[in-house]
């Protein structure tokens, strides 16, 4: 576990489990509170990426119908990671991942799928994750290269779950985003996006009330409030145009930006405008940071 902190925060990474987050807390009213889950023990032993505070989700974001895409004339069938028979989140997160560098302001990791015989994915590819504090911004920065032969769809993204409840204050969500996807019964998108409207709109600030596993896009302005306690203010850079919105079962909420569509792949053979996926040369890097920033009364 390697430790990152500043007046305002503290960071816990697991290098060997993706390097995910075990740990995010805020220093509000002289004491740390956990803005994200814990992760438990159990999570750091069995190196089970779910159960950790965040992790990032490569070279696709969410799910890929049955596993199964085409690309470039080419049919790719994936092993399935889910009951369902669909594969998710990629197979970057229980990676074990190389340390480049330590400093007081920032961790950077590697991870090089050449060096993994049974990664799950067709298309070689590098990639880095740098966690970094400015004050009162917490920032984490993607990079992915394609390091094969050959064209290759990518998409990535982060899944953080933060706690609901902070300091005994239960939070508000709000953002805005010009579109809400219709999806299966699988939560795989239909190929139809409509306004957000009724209970699963967030431009007015309000407590989460309703069961959320839903996929926004173009979103801006996302705030987690907890009255008198603390805001939190979630950016990021254009790439990551999605957002997909979770509640866990544990009491937490994912508020995930993300590049490409849930089956983005898929829907990218469908001829569906605004699906994300990034193509990829020989050679050719996408790259992106998130943003969260942190006021306090």
């Amino acid at each position: 576990m390697i430790t990152l902190s500043n007046d305002t925060w503290k960071l816990l990474v697991a290098p060997d489990v993706g390097a995910s987050i075990a740990g995010l807390y805020a220093n509000l009213h002289g004491s740390w509170q956990a803005l994200m889950r814990e992760a438990p023990d159990t999570a750091l032993e069995s190196g089970n990426p779910s159960n950790f505070s965040s992790f990032t989700l490569a070279p696709f974001s969410n799910r890929i119908k049955r596993a199964r895409f085409d690309f470039l004339g080419e049919t790719y069938q994936l092993r399935a990671t889910s009951a369902d028979g669909n594969t998710q989140h990629g197979d970057v997160r229980s990676r074990p991942w190389q340390t480049l560098k330590v400093s007081d302001t920032e961790l950077v990791f590697s991870l090089d799928t050449k060096a993994f015989p049974d990664f799950n994915f067709p298309f070689p590819f590098y990639m880095t994750i740098r966690y970094f504090l400015e004050g009162k911004l917490f920032g984490t920065a993607l990079s992915l290269e394609n390091t094969g032969e050959y064209a290759m769809p990518a998409g990535f993204g982060i899944h953080p779950y933060f706690n609901q409840s902070l300091a005994g204050v239960k939070a508000h969500l709000s953002f805005k985003a010009e579109g809400l996807y219709e999806v299966d019964s699988e939560t795989i998108p239909t190929g139809k996006v409509a306004k957000p409207d009724g209970a699963y709109a967030f431009e007015t600030a309000r407590q989460v009330d309703v069961a959320l596993n839903h996929l926004y896009r173009d979103w801006s302005e996302l705030k987690l409030n907890w009255p008198d306690v603390a805001t939190l203010e979630i950016s990021a850079d254009p790439l990551f145009k999605h957002l997909i919105v979770f509640t866990h079962a544990d009491g937490s909420l994912a508020l995930e930006p993300v590049s490409n569509a849930t089956d983005g792949f898929n829907l990218m053979n469908q001829d569906f405008a605004g699906h994300g996926v990034q193509i990829l040369q020989p050679g050719e890097t996408m790259s992106g940071s998130i943003y969260l920033k942190l006021e306090s009364p």
